[in-house]
């Protein structure tokens, strides 16, 4: 391994690896694991790409019984399953703990999206109010409470003013927040401060929201 080599060229320890740690171990010359490594690869690359093209996100809590869940189960499968393939235990072990916090990683993303294929009603316009700083809650009371991070846009909301959230309850039963339109009027909002007047520059904000 490069890392024990550069430790054992540039100090003055004298490493030598035991068949039964696994430590030695190619993980990318055996075909079980190499499938597990590019597996990996692959959650990452989609929970990166989901991550910015999804818009929408959680209010009123994440499943966070599911995400660590997923982990589990995942860690645990892909354990066993490569044990029984003659991997080492150490590695086979090290790699599903690896391949499992990668899996709860990527069900944050992938449960809401999953959430939205399994929503039959489509996305609801609700009425909310400004409580708090970044806090807003429905008027209706029947809804999460929704918190946005503090910004000068957030700032400029009068207490108690009326704001309409995008929301979908999905066919998993949790709710989430569209911010698609919130980011359309905080890009507005910004422009037209920075126009600071000037009608032409208005004129090119409000085509911001056509």
């Amino acid at each position: 391994m490069p890392l024990l080599s550069y430790i054992e060229n540039h100090s003055q320890f004298n490493i030598k690896l035991s068949p039964e740690t696994g430590l030695n171990f190619d993980l990318t010359r055996n075909t079980h694991t190499f499938k597990i490594i590019l597996l990996i690869g692959l959650l990452i690359c989609y929970a990166l790409v989901d991550v910015v093209a999804n818009q929408e996100t959680y209010i009123g809590g994440y499943p966070f019984v599911w995400i660590v869940s997923a982990g589990i189960i995942s860690s645990f499968i892909t354990g066993v399953w490569l044990i029984k393939r003659s991997v080492p235990k150490f590695t086979a072990w090290g790699l599903a703990l690896m391949f499992g916090l990668i899996s709860s990683a990527t069900m944050y993303p992938a449960l809401l999206r999953l959430n939205q294929l399994t929503d039959f009603q489509g996305l609801n316009d609700y009425e909310y109010r400004k409580t708090n700083i970044n806090t807003f809650k429905s008027v209706t009371g029947l809804l999460p409470v929704v918190t946005m991070q503090t910004t000068e846009y957030w700032n400029s909301v009068n207490y108690n003013e009326s704001v309409m959230f995008s929301i979908r309850t999905g066919g998993l039963g949790f709710y989430q927040l569209d911010m698609a339109p919130v980011y359309s009027k905080m890009r507005k909002w910004n422009c037209l401060e920075d126009a600071n007047g000037d009608q032409q520059k208005e004129l090119d904000c409000n085509e911001l929201s056509n």
